[in-house]
């Protein structure tokens, strides 16, 4: 006589399916953009120094791009103009990432002979 291969029954009572799954995973940031499967897709570098941009206005913005090159420039000019509303939990993620670079950079820069004799 053949054994007949057994499954091991469902962790509490059933497995879940694709959609509860989707639904329990955390949605990345993005800019309202959403993938094949309806979540919003993590921002790109390009995508962040756009929103980046965008948030400090069109002066500053200005004043930054004179220091860039002219494909930065085109690459971010064209990033700027995909965005479509900016999400204020984007933007302030953008920012936060921006700031916490800034404090690593204070903090590197803090090195040195005098801060070791110190």
């Amino acid at each position: 006589m053949a054994k007949q291969a057994t499954r091991p029954a469902p962790a509490r009572g059933r497995t879940p399916g694709a959609k509860e799954e989707a639904a329990a995973a955390p949605a990345p940031s993005g800019t309202g953009r959403r993938g094949a499967a309806g979540h919003k897709k993590a921002l790109t570098g390009r995508q962040k120094a756009a929103v980046f941009l965008v948030t400090l206005g069109s002066e500053i913005a200005a004043e930054i791009f004179k220091h860039l090159r002219e494909d930065e420039i085109e690459q971010l000019t064209f990033e700027i103009a995909r965005l479509e509303a900016i999400e204020p939990q984007d933007r302030d993620q953008v920012l936060m990432e921006f700031h916490e670079l800034m404090m690593a950079q204070e903090f590197i820069s803090t090195g040195g002979i005098d801060y070791a004799r110190r």
